[in-house]
């Protein structure tokens, strides 16, 4: 299971577990030292606050020693209890090929902005998963901002943003939540929707790995401590590694069913619609490899259900499908490359066009 162990077990980053346990054994070195200095002093009521302060102070000097690891070593990733992981905040990522990841003060791969938008803006949001995030491509490069570059020339009398907030690993299932708990207030004219993840394989279905309602205000919390994450991490490598049925066990189901996805692209259709705006559906290509039935199958899903609503879908995957020099265009087995960017913004901004999206 990729995403659960390297999203929510490998945070936070390598070495912090050395950081946390050296940090344990100062302090006990510390506690012990003091103890035996002041306590035998003290009476009962005083001892009890100097027991107080300094686990107060433990707790305190672990997060805060943490924290300083984690920013000096920025990673692009962070868990969360309900999307079950998100891109950090004002991360900036070197890798070292020498391409540069940055994310903006709300956590997503785009400059900074306004949350109101502004009189004469007309605002884009895509969502999506790695490809639509932009996997081994340079700011710049993505068809999101070749698409926002494009739109801004053909209208100059508006502001045009394409908003990239699309994560990879993503599926529609943390798409609705993401759009539900957080996209909305910044108020997008349209919304773009780009995911070839559903019908991946996992061992349960992304609505499962929910927690139970009662204890998400309690989890939101406690998800920005990294003391709690780090002794989540702990717990969890434990468990897996002293768990006989986890390993080598085999992903069963798809991440979102098929009646599952028709409920949550149609809410977010009507959520888009209640407040004035459009959605558009982006078939992202696929390589020649992963043409099997089921993720086409789900491709239908998501044409059908345009077609229900007068939702604009974007077909890049029959497209590219028909012509044997797209197969050059990806990096990898799913990414497509630069010029495969370049031509996919090329699909969408002619369809676009052709809608009247923006007026």
């Amino acid at each position: 299971d990729e995403h659960n162990h390297f999203f929510r077990v490998n945070y936070p980053p390598t070495g912090s577990e050395y950081v946390f346990f050296t940090y344990i054994a100062f302090f006990i070195v510390i506690y012990s030292l003091s103890a035996f200095l002041f306590s035998g002093n003290l009476n009962k009521k005083t001892k009890i606050i100097f027991n107080v302060v300094f686990i107060a102070l433990f707790f305190t000097g672990a997060e805060y020693s943490l924290r300083f690891f984690i920013q000096s070593h920025n990673t692009i990733h962070r868990p969360h209890p309900l999307l079950f992981w998100e891109l950090s905040k004002d991360a900036e990522v070197i890798f070292p090929d020498g391409k540069e990841i940055k994310t903006n003060y709300y956590g997503f791969r785009y400059e900074e902005f306004p949350i109101k938008k502004p009189p004469g803006e007309y605002r884009f949001i895509l969502v999506g998963d790695s490809t639509a995030y932009g996997v081994h491509i340079e700011e710049g490069e993505r068809f999101s901002d070749l698409l926002e570059k494009d739109l801004q020339q053909r209208f100059p009398e508006k502001k045009i943003r394409v908003i990239n907030a699309a994560v990879d690993g993503y599926s529609t299932f943390q798409i609705y939540e993401l759009i539900t708990t957080n996209l909305m207030k910044y108020e997008p004219d349209c919304i773009l929707y780009a995911v070839n993840n559903d019908s991946g394989k996992d061992f349960k279905e992304d609505k499962d790995r929910l927690p139970p309602k009662s204890l998400w205000g309690i989890l939101l919390e406690l998800y920005q401590s990294e003391t709690y994450l780090m002794l989540k991490k702990l717990a969890f490598n434990y468990l897996i590694k002293n768990n006989d049925s986890v390993q080598g066990k085999a992903p069963e189901c798809a991440r979102v069913s098929p009646e599952d996805l028709r409920i949550l692209l149609n809410n977010i259709i009507k959520t888009e619609k209640e407040a004035g705006g459009r959605l558009a559906v982006i078939s992202l290509p696929l390589p020649e490899k992963h043409y099997d039935a089921e993720k086409i199958r789900y491709k239908e899903i998501t044409r059908e259900i345009c077609k229900n609503t007068n939702s604009l879908f974007i077909d890049v995957y029959s497209l590219w499908k028909n012509d044997p020099e797209k197969k050059k265009l990806f990096l990898d087995d799913v990414h497509p490359d630069e010029e495969g960017n370049a031509l996919i913004e090329k699909v969408i901004l002619d369809d676009l066009i052709k809608e009247n999206m923006i007026k």
